[in-house]
């Protein structure tokens, strides 16, 4: 089937998803403190809204009983998460996709966001085997794991053992049982698309057979591109496919990954090559925007928020220095700017508004390019007051305005 062009977009705002809704708001959290995730970009930028709808090795909701329920210490973040979920549904909607379809009723599009090794658990304080969230496919399968003798019952969050035992996609019971997820998710919303986040966490495969492995992986690739095929048939709305990998090519086929081959089949409409996490700005976008051009696939590059200095927080000038990004001069290859929201609590929907006349970034040409926004970039901890809207301890947060990317020269913004 002959594929629609994706629009062309200037902002995408990427939900981290639980860390963002459910985890700051105390229990519990009310329909509005909900819905303003999504209500809080309407006005501004953003044009696109994707969220994070969790992971195969997270349990499905059937598996979260009482007793799991029960095993989550009472105070903590994760008991906020649990609880709030429970609590929204007494109102009944699904928790997870709802915000999809207020996005879409607000006329942006919405892609859920699928986390593909997703290793929480894994580094755990209390052991991965105690998490009351873990699914139970991992549980009970420990021979389709990257390193099945690795013993689970004790903490790993200290060791390297962690990476090894997260799901080896060799297998194809696990391709099968990660597809079927993949329709669970896609079935509970009418989302515009997909997100395959191989970025958490990057490790697929044991280290040594991962570049033997790029055809297993781009296998599992053009599966779930035919299964939104078939959807796009049945529905006759065409849902994108993007990706999220490391980088660079070559350390994407260290682990196993092929984004230039999918690129190629033209199995992705998108593509953002970024670091693991910390914001550093010199990621190499060439490769991907050659393998790119005259295809039906964007590149996005990615401004990732975690901080990186000394004091845990990352200084505001850093958000204004040029970017050392390659290839970011290349505006007419469709390279875009995406900034991730991963490990940052929600934004104020005050500070969404202070986007409005806030990142475009331009090429010395004139021209304006697409931007992929996400909200927790630009904050940077001053001591000013209190925060009032998370930990109430004595810091703030600047706002978005003060935050905003400035143009530069030989940059492309």
């Amino acid at each position: 089937m002959k594929r629609m062009s994706s629009k062309k977009r200037r902002v995408l705002y990427n939900d981290d998803g639980g860390s963002i809704i459910f985890y700051p708001h105390p229990y519990p959290i009310t329909l509005d403190q909900y819905y303003d995730c999504v209500d809080q970009l309407i006005g501004t930028q953003v044009d696109t809204y994707i969220l994070c709808l969790g992971s195969p090795t997270n349990c499905r909701d059937d598996e979260f009983d009482g007793k799991r329920l029960e095993a989550v210490e009472k105070g903590t973040a994760a008991w906020r998460n649990a609880r709030n979920i429970q609590h929204l549904r007494t109102f009944g909607i699904d928790p997870h996709t709802a915000l999809l379809q207020r996005a879409k009723d607000r006329g942006l599009r919405a892609i859920a966001s699928i986390r593909m090794n997703d290793a929480h658990y894994a580094y755990s304080p209390q052991g991965p085997e105690k998490v009351p969230t873990v699914a139970a496919f991992w549980l009970e399968h420990p021979e389709y794991r990257i390193n099945p003798e690795i013993d689970t019952s004790r903490v790993l969050r200290e060791t390297q053992d962690w990476k090894k035992i997260l799901y080896d996609y060799s297998h194809p019971e696990v391709q099968q049982y990660v597809l079927e997820r993949i329709d669970e998710f896609m079935e509970r919303t009418d989302a515009d698309g997909l997100e395959l986040d191989f970025m958490r966490h990057p490790f697929y495969f044991r280290p040594e057979e991962a570049p033997e492995k790029l055809g297993r992986m781009t296998e599992f690739v053009r599966r779930v591109r035919d299964r939104l095929d078939e959807i796009e048939k049945a529905t006759g709305q065409h849902r994108e496919l993007g990706a999220l990998v490391p980088v660079t090519v070559e350390a994407g086929r260290r682990i196993g990954l092929d984004g230039v081959t999918w690129i190629k089949e033209g199995l992705l409409d998108y593509i953002v090559p970024k670091h693991f996490i910390e914001f550093v700005m010199d990621a190499r976008l060439d490769e991907f925007v050659s393998a790119a051009r005259n295809t039906r696939t964007e590149v996005y590059a990615c401004l990732e928020n975690w901080p990186t200095g000394e004091a845990g927080e990352r200084p505001i000038e850093s958000f204004r220095a040029p970017l050392p990004i390659t290839g970011m001069s290349a505006w007419t290859a469709s390279v875009s700017i995406t900034i991730s929201t991963t490990g940052l609590t929600r934004s104020p929907r005050k500070i969404a508004k202070s986007w409005r006349k806030s990142v475009t970034p331009m090429c010395s040409c004139g021209r304006t390019s697409a931007t992929r926004w996400c909200p927790s970039t630009s904050f940077s901890r001053t001591k000013v007051g209190k925060c009032r809207w998370r930990c109430r301890e004595a810091t703030s947060f600047v706002s978005r305005s003060e935050a905003r990317l400035q143009p530069g020269p030989g940059n492309g913004l």
